[in-house]
């Protein structure tokens, strides 16, 4: 009896606290994992967009199309783990949809002219079948982009060089309903693999090496996040013949009224092709609008640096929030960017301390969170601490741009 009682001891599950303390650890560390990655994957980025818009001087052909696959082969790497880190939130029920209208032609029109599609190494036709160009659905508008980015480049790994690929978007008023189909011409999924193409890395396991529909985590995060808005996601394949997904999401926002949110995310994304290389003339906002950027990485000071004074804004970096506020007695600023993750004084405590003072002084200032985390809790740690609004790392040189001219009216 009593060996019995020692062998369900030692095969027992983790009690509550044993559990709790594990996801404690998990969060901890893909939040670590996520700053580690994101921080190098924003600079190299941020450093490829300068390239490209001209700021250190123009580039030949070569060299820009060198310059944009380093940019598009970062943007690889942070969409990987982005799939992580969703995955992982997701399965844990860490993910709250942020519901808002969503224009989806839109939507498909702007990512369709990307220029990872439209520059990349495939010559592709995309051919955009649409019923009703006004066709709005209630939804999570960074999860519904991260549906179509993901089923887009399956099609695109998966097409042959002067391959078709099809977007059909139909309204179906009757039952309240938008069906989205994204269909490639390519060699089409083998049967053994089709039961299994939704699991996590099922599919690339036994997938062999010249097999282009392999995609690790994209398929498993689209069906998750398409069933997080009460939607439904099929498959059809015939070798040879081609591949068709097919996502029916709710169209009327009754299925969402218990979960709506006041809170409103933006992320960062790919610059479009009027984005990149395009160069931009210098706003029309007064030279004397002072910027305060502090961020412990000195390159990446630099590099948002070099964006806002090409834009007329007069800046003043710092790597240390001490710095910073020893500056204060000197000069206000107007707009503050403001590293979250930095070593003596973090971004949270800063922001504190930059509200008492301009509470001291009567004077008023726009601050600007930016920060390589991306856990949940996140966002609202920094609204709380004073921010004037959260972006996560990497940012683009045109949301970084807007971001600036939204708030230099101050």
């Amino acid at each position: 009896m009593s060996q019995t009682t020692r062998n369900d001891t030692a095969i027992a599950g983790p009690t509550a606290k044993e559990a709790r303390e594990r996801t404690r650890a998990r969060d901890i560390f893909l939040a670590n994992m996520s700053h580690d990655l994101r921080s190098p994957l924003a600079t190299i980025m941020g450093a490829a967009e300068a390239l490209l818009e001209g700021i250190y001087g123009d580039l030949n052909n070569e060299q820009r199309r060198t310059v944009s696959d380093i940019y598009a082969t970062s943007e690889e790497v942070l969409a990987l783990v982005r799939d992580v880190l969703d995955l992982s939130r997701i399965r844990f029920g860490e993910v709250e949809l942020v519901m808002e209208q969503v224009n989806l032609p839109q939507m498909i029109h702007d990512l369709v002219h990307l220029p990872n599609y439209r520059r990349g190494k495939k010559s592709l036709t995309w051919n955009f079948q649409v019923s009703n160009t006004a066709i709005n659905i209630v939804g999570d508008a960074q999860r519904i982009r991260q549906i179509l980015v993901n089923l887009f480049d399956t099609a695109v790994r998966q097409s042959h060089d002067n391959g078709v690929i099809t977007i059909r978007l139909d309204a179906d008023s009757a039952q309240r309903v938008v069906r989205l189909s994204v269909i490639d011409s390519g060699d089409g999924i083998p049967e053994h693999r089709r039961a299994r193409i939704f699991e996590p890395f099922a599919h690339s396991e036994d997938a062999s090496d010249n097999d282009q529909t392999a995609s690790g985590l994209s398929l498993a995060i689209v069906q998750k996040i398409v069933d997080l808005h009460g939607g439904i996601i099929r498959l059809d394949s015939e070798v040879g013949r081609g591949t068709s997904f097919h996502v029916t999401l709710p169209w009327n926002d009754d299925y969402f009224s218990r979960k709506r949110s006041s809170i409103s995310d933006r992320r960062s994304g790919v610059p479009t092709d009027s984005d990149l290389g395009a160069g931009t003339a210098s706003s029309d906002r007064p030279e004397n609008t002072m910027l305060f950027i502090v961020d412990d990485n000195p390159m990446q000071c630099q590099l948002l640096e070099s964006f806002a004074k090409k834009s007329g804004f007069t800046v003043l970096s710092f790597l240390r929030g001490a710095e910073c506020l020893r500056m204060l007695d000197e000069v206000w600023p107007d707009i503050m960017i403001v590293d979250i993750q930095m070593p003596e004084m973090d971004g949270l405590s800063l922001i504190e301390r930059v509200r008492e003072v301009e509470a001291q002084k009567n004077v008023e200032v726009a601050i600007i969170a930016l920060t390589a985390l991306s856990m949940p809790g996140d966002r609202e740690a920094c609204l709380a601490a004073g921010a004037s609004r959260f972006l996560t790392k990497p940012i683009s040189y045109r949301e970084f741009m807007q971001e600036l001219q939204e708030h230099s009216g101050l």
